[in-house]
Order: structure tokens, then sequence, then C-alpha cells
């Protein structure tokens, strides 16, 4: 008994001290795991745009593509420019469909020159391009290869109170408006010898294109009437200072200066000028529509044209996500709003000529304007054959 008494508490003492030992063995604070941050995968679609660097830039900024991506962070829409404007031209003529960008801002001629290399849009989305009147405009049986943002309208821009002081009216015919150039570089040019009555910056080529593209169109295609009209114009006393020494940029920047006193400017150009401009100076610029009809009882035509065509690379492996921001450009609100401004100011144009009659250019040849602006340049020169030139425009038009 007294064995079987010891034995108990031998194993009471053993539990006593196995108990004391964990309570005063100090346990160490686990270590709190920190959780792993997730990989993230770059999910961004990257979409290529080609677009050249003038005025269309005004439509497709920096601050607009920001918008769309953080609107739609799964595009990234990654943008390149090409500066010379010929060059653009070559380039997508050149260029194999592989190595072109996914969107390449066209005209209705590019889009022509280089059939094959679009994708059609009313196939990819027959919904969205029918609700755009501007786009069946210039549809190829039905299909539509681009998409313009705009019908575009060229202008003459001038200041009123130069208007105003030396007398003059709108010209409302082509005599007229030669007259007025004169009537300025006359005046004015007298005082002021670095004044241009009529700005053009020729020396770019391209700038030629709303006398030599355009005006054969309101000319009805007459277009031996049309450039003997230019070609008068630019061989007259109403055109001072060397024509082909000044680019479009300069020009634009000595009209903001008021050192130029018209100029003949497509509307999407206002977003530019006013940029340089005081409200005040704002309130003074004024435009109206180039005239081309040589009596005032002839109908007063206005060409209309589609600009800043967007179109989808054929071979692009991105077509949706590429027409996902073709959709989202064309129905955002800021650049709505873009034109609503802009149509606010050329509004004067059809105050002062209400009645006009509208020709739609299709440009469904880009060969047209290369070698026509060219030819305008080479009015400027010397050794120019008006007659000669003109045989060879007809063989030109021929083939």
């Amino acid at each position: 008994m007294k064995k079987r008494i010891l034995l108990l508490l031998g194993i009471v003492l053993t539990l006593l001290f196995l108990v004391t030992s964990c309570q005063t063995k100090k346990e160490e604070p686990k270590k709190e795991e920190k959780p792993q941050e997730p990989v993230v995968e770059e999910t961004a679609q990257e979409v290529t745009l080609l677009l050249k660097d003038d005025e269309f830039d005004l439509f497709l900024s920096k601050e607009v593509i920001k918008a769309f991506e953080e609107e739609y962070p799964e595009i990234k829409i990654k943008k390149s420019k090409t500066k010379d404007i010929v060059k653009y031209y070559e380039e997508l003529e050149e260029t194999e469909p592989e190595a072109l960008a996914d969107i390449v801002v066209n005209e209705a001629g590019t889009i022509a020159l280089n059939q094959g290399k679009w994708a059609n849009l009313t196939a990819l989305d027959s919904e969205f391009v029918g609700q755009i009147p501007e786009a069946l405009e210039y549809a190829d049986e039905e299909a539509v290869y681009g998409i313009p943002l705009k019908m575009e309208t060229d202008y003459v821009f001038y200041w009123k109170d130069l208007f105003a002081e030396q007398e003059l009216a709108v010209p409302e015919t082509w005599s007229e408006f030669v007259e007025t150039a004169f009537a300025l570089t006359e005046k004015v040019g007298s005082e002021d010898p670095e004044f241009i009555a009529l700005g053009c910056g020729f020396k770019d080529i391209w700038p030629c294109y709303p006398y030599m593209e355009i005006l054969p169109v309101a000319e009805t295609g007459d277009i031996y009437r049309a450039y003997e009209k230019v070609y008068q114009l630019l061989g007259s006393e109403a055109v001072s200072g060397d024509l082909l020494s000044l680019g479009r940029s300069e020009v634009t920047s000595l009209f903001a200066s008021k050192k130029v006193g018209m100029m003949t400017l497509s509307g999407s150009e206002y977003q530019k000028i006013k940029e340089d401009l005081s409200e005040e100076e704002l309130e003074n610029l004024g435009c109206f529509y180039l005239p081309v009809r040589d009596t005032k009882e002839e109908p007063f035509r206005v060409v209309t044209y589609g600009k800043t065509f967007l179109s989808i690379n054929e071979a692009s492996e991105n077509k949706e996500a590429a027409l996902t921001f073709i959709r989202w450009i064309y129905a955002e609100s800021g650049y709505q709003e873009f034109l609503a401004e802009e149509q606010e100011f050329l509004q004067q144009a059809s105050i002062q000529m209400p009645e006009v009659e509208v020709l739609t250019y299709h440009s469904q040849s880009q060969a047209l304007p290369f070698w026509s602006c060219e030819l305008g340049v080479q009015m400027l020169t010397e050794e120019f054959d008006f007659e000669q030139e003109m045989e060879y425009v007809y063989e030109r038009g021929q083939d």
C-alpha cells in the first residue's frame, strides 16, 4: 500500500514539473507572413496609329488618346507621325500591309489608291457605319474603308478691321476676290513692304490644294478655266512677296500677327490659329467662302470633302480594338464640342452667303492632288508655259 502511495506521488510530481516547465517556457511569437502581391500581367492590347503631323493631330491629340485609355484601360494607343506630307503618302503606298499601323489616317484618294490594304468597316460593324452619312458618302459598292471625322470646307480668313479701314467688302465673285487682294497690296503694302495681301505657303507644295484641287470642282470640272484663274492670280500684282520662300506654318504665324491680310485655310485650322490670338483678336477675325463664280447671277458653289478618314489595316490583328477606338472617337463628347466651337466661328461665311450650291469632292484618285499641287508651284516660275502644261494636264487626265 505504501509503495502504491509513493508511486502515485511520483507521478503527480512528474506532471507538476512538466506543467510548470510549459508555463515558464517563453513562447516565441509567430512571424506574420506578408501576403504575396498578385502578379499583374500586362494585358493592355497595343493598337498602333499612324497620322500626318498637321491639323489632323487636332482631332487625335495626346489628351484625346489619354481620355480613351482611361475609359478603356485594356487598350493602349501608340501614335506615330510622319511630318513630311509627301513622304506620308509615299509610305502608305510603298509599305506592305503587315508593316502598317493598325489604324491609319487616310484621305479619300489614298484609300482608293491603296485598295486592298483597308478593312471593310461595314463588314466589321454595319450598324455603326450605317449611322454615319459622311462615311456612306464615300462607300464603294456599300463597302466603307474609312470614316471621315468631319466634312471639310475651305475658307478665306481675313481681318475685319483691315477690311473696314480700306473700305473693302467681302468679295462675292472671283474678280472681286482678285481686286480685294490687289487693293490690300496697293494700300497696305505700300506702307509696309513686308505685308502680304494673300498668304499661301507654297514652299510646302500641298497648300496649293484649295486652288489646284478644289477650285476645279467648284468650276464643275472645267480644269482649264480653273487653272487659268489661278495662273492669272499668281502672276498678277495682287499677290505680293516671294510665295515660294515661305511654308504654311510661317505664313500662318504671319497671319496671326496681321502681317498677312487674307489666307485660304480649311475650317479645322481655326483651332490652330486661335491658340495665338486674344479674345479681342478672335472677335476681329472673319472668314468667307472662296468665291469662284464669274458673275453674281451664277450659283455660288461651295465644295465640301471628307477629312481625316480613320481606316483599319486589313492585315491588323487588332481590328476589334481598333474599331473600339474609332467608335469612341466619333461619339466622344469632347470631340463634338470641339466641332461645335469651330462651326460657331465658320458660321460667318454662311451668314454672308446663305444660298450656296454644295458640291462633294470625292477625290477617287490621289494622283490628282500630287501633281496638281506641284503644277501650282510651277506656275510661279518664269519658265512655266501655261498652254503647254495644260496639254499635259489633259493627257494625264486621260490615263
